[in-house]
């Protein structure tokens, strides 16, 4: 896929695989800084980064269904 071409997949689809994808980090970076193989700085970035790529996409979904 070229940089011009579109995607097969909807904002609607990509927020909901980032929302799991969050889901999961919660769950598994948590073990993980438990079991030592992640520091707690290392987990809090990466649930932080796809908390805020969720709230980009629960933006763009809310503003295709206005447009």
């Amino acid at each position: 896929m070229t940089a011009n071409q579109r995607t097969p997949y909807t904002s609607e689809q990509k927020r909901e695989a980032v929302a799991r994808e969050l889901a999961f980090r919660v769950r598994s970076y948590e073990r993980r800084v438990t079991e030592g193989s992640m520091s707690r700085r290392q987990a809090e970035e990466g649930i932080s980064l796809m908390r805020a790529i969720l709230a980009d996409y629960e933006a763009q979904v809310a503003n295709e269904r206005t447009s």
